[in-house]
């Protein structure tokens, strides 16, 4: 398992696939298409509802807030004033019991990410974000463990002091912490992480592409970088790095990217094109971990494994995305369509069974290695980190659609965002349900068991229950944490557990904790965009905006209702499975001319008080298709999946008969 930092089972991990190497067989005999069969077309008379029970990306926030993000982190230090900082754990297990611990990489990792689920909790709740002391301890932490040169975090617990050099993502979420709160010294945090991002980086100029960025040091899943102090590596004779440059330059890519927006220098963005030129051009046929032209990755090395790593490349995809929006908006259009062409490219390839043998699910599953392709006889799992990218980069693309004429045909993207963030990305979060506590109490009275061979089963009972009680207790600090390692379709992954090699395993891996977050703020952000002048509602969910508020009936019904407040043109999108000559409008009740713009239906001269309706009938269908070579069957209502077959073991998931009613709940 790689977060992007490298764990001990990592590193041993890579030593065995390197000692054995993958036979990067061709596997196109293997492939196996997915099917998708309308099985039904229920229309409904419109409820007209004012109200519905239905997903809420912005609750989804608050429980990861009041949950993981409030709850995890321990004190570990203290602060100037006495307040404590806060240390996140990272080695953490949920199953066979739940279990929090430290690791090397817990501040520079943890902390790091959560400073983005910070800034996009800040935009989403506005002023009760506000004095957060959790938010103030988990900064102070990061703070105590970052060489005040460079700006870049190191493990506290390792000497001599290192730094990974793949904290763009850092520099990213530090830029949109500082876009929130305008706090002066985070600007001058994020000055020096540019400088330092710059500064060991080697620029050549390559002929028919221009300038090229890459890093001659790093590697080892994340970790490598530079001791504190030290001069860059200037080799340029070996720059895979294992595999992982991919992942220096994407996550560098959104820093860029959005300090150019800050700034609007146009060295940054000089420089930002310099790492597109890199992700999208390998020098060694993949091995770098470059984007192939067909949006594929990978490379043909065993040595560069890091190619075949999944979200080492997923989280370059929002960045490839933002920095097209930005190159577009500085006219230079043509290297802004080509980030935005691969990444969309790279998003279809990932999970499209019929030319990727380790394709992902339609639900958003995505294995954490390119396993099939490269031979290696093990079964995977899916890195939660994943989940808020491709949520991330299918809203983006969808939004990208607006960008360019030729770009229009992505708003198809918006049906995806809603597909994985309604399945995996609900499915795999974090929460002490019932299923899970019978599970955790299955393997206690298992490993009692063995503990207490000689003991009354009374002593045995009793130990049972105190263990128990712990567990669920250490349980409730991961809530909203996305599954570090998840299954399919099972919460239980495929891992051999180090606490009980008998009983089932669930990694939560820390760094996949602000997955939920980043996942539910894309979709918040992006169901209601635009001004007074065109207003458009991009996705089913629900959404209280200053513009408009949008009450779903998705999945149970075809409706969406939007009730004007300041917007004056209104466009709502209809999902593409809707045939488009069963669609109905009503303003204020009563049915309504209808009018197309592309994928949406136009409401114009709209005002307060206004409530708008919109219903299609709603696609029943069966999904056939193969995950990490097993079959399943899915029933799905729209854009959600209801459930499957097989089933998981353990703690099965895509189990939703509340989910499967036409009966809308209040």
């Amino acid at each position: 398992m790689i977060s992007c930092r490298a764990t001990p089972a990592t590193l041993l991990l890579l030593a065995v696939w390197v000692a054995s190497p993958p036979l990067l067989a061709d596997h196109h005999e293997e492939l196996s298409p997915r099917t998708i069969e309308t099985k039904e077309l229920l229309e409904y008379p419109p409820l007209f509802a004012r109200q519905a029970k239905a997903l809420d990306p912005k609750a989804i926030a608050r429980e990861c807030w009041e949950g993981y993000l409030k709850t995890q982190a321990e004190p570990w230090g203290m602060m100037p004033g006495g307040e404590p900082t806060l240390r996140f754990h990272f080695d953490n297990r949920a199953l066979p019991w739940p279990r929090l611990q430290h690791h090397a990489v817990d501040g520079f990792d943890n902390n790091s990410r959560n400073t983005g689920a910070h800034a996009l909790l800040h935009h989403m709740f506005g002023d009760e974000k506000k004095n957060d002391p959790t938010e103030r301890g988990h900064f102070g932490y990061l703070m105590s463990i970052t060489d005040p040169t460079s700006g870049f975090p190191y493990s506290a617990d390792r000497m001599p002091r290192h730094c990974a050099l793949g904290h763009g993502e850092l520099a990213q979420n530090l830029i949109l912490y500082y876009q929130q709160t305008g706090r002066e010294e985070i600007r001058q945090w994020i000055e020096k992480m540019i400088a330092t991002l710059r500064h060991f980086a080697v620029v050549e100029h390559k002929e028919g592409i221009g300038d090229v960025a890459a890093y001659c040091q790093g590697g080892i899943g994340g970790q490598g970088g530079f001791d504190v102090g030290t001069e860059p590596v200037r080799d340029t004779s070996n720059t895979h790095i294992g595999g992982w440059q991919h992942l220096y330059i994407g996550w560098a890519l959104g820093a860029f990217a959005r300090w150019y927006e800050v700034t609007g220098d146009p060295d940054v963005l000089e420089f930002g094109v310099a790492l597109a030129n890199r992700i999208l051009n390998s020098q060694d046929g993949g091995n770098d971990g470059s984007f192939h032209a067909d949006g594929s990755f990978g490379g043909n090395d065993p040595i560069a494994s890091g190619s075949w790593h999944m979200h080492g490349h997923t989280h370059c995809l929002p960045a490839m995305v933002h920095m097209g929006r930005v190159l577009l908006g500085a006219d230079r259009r043509l290297k802004g369509l080509e980030l935005i062409d691969r990444t969309a490219k790279c998003m279809d390839w990932l999970y499209d069974p019929a030319r990727n043998p380790d394709a992902g699910s339609l639900t958003g599953w995505l294995c954490e290695w390119l396993i099939v392709a490269t031979g290696w006889d093990r079964k995977n799992d899916c890195e939660g980190c994943a989940l808020g990218d491709v949520v991330q980069t299918a809203c983006r693309l969808g939004a990208a659609s607006r960008l360019d004429s030729t770009l229009v045909s992505l708003s198809r993207f918006y049906d995806r965002a809603e597909q994985i963030f309604r399945g995996q990305g609900m499915e795999a979060m974090f929460r002490v349900k019932p299923s899970y506590k019978a599970a955790v109490r299955k393997c206690l009275v298992l490993r009692v068991a063995k503990d207490l061979k000689d003991a009354s089963a009374e002593a045995r009972e009793a130990e049972v229950e105190k263990r128990f009680d712990v567990a669920m207790k250490t349980a409730e600090r991961m809530t909203g944490h996305q599954l570090g390692a998840c299954g399919f379709p099972d919460w239980a992954n495929f891992m051999t557990s180090d606490l009980d090699a008998d009983l089932p395993s669930i990694h939560m891996q820390g760094c996949c904790s602000d997955s939920t977050i980043r996942a539910a703020h894309a979709i918040w952000n992006e169901t209601v965009t635009g001004n007074a002048d065109q207003t458009r509602v991009n996705l089913a969910f629900h959404r209280d905006h200053e513009l408009v508020k949008v009450v779903s009936c998705l999945p149970h019904r075809g409706e969406v209702n939007v009730f004007v407040k300041s917007a004056r043109h209104v466009l709502v999108r209809v999902p593409q499975w809707a045939p488009r000559d069963r669609v109905k409008v009503f303003v204020d009740k009563k049915p309504a001319p209808l009018a197309w713009n592309g994928d949406y239906v136009v409401f114009p001269g709209t005002h307060s008080g206004q409530q708008l309706t919109v219903v299609y009938p709603l696609r029943i269908s069966e999904v056939r298709e193969r995950v990490m070579q097993s079959d399943y069957v899915q029933r799905w209502r729209g854009n959600t999946i209801v459930d499957i077959e097989p089933r998981g073991k353990w703690i099965p998931m895509f189990e939703r008969p509340q989910l499967d009613t036409e009966n809308v709940p209040q």
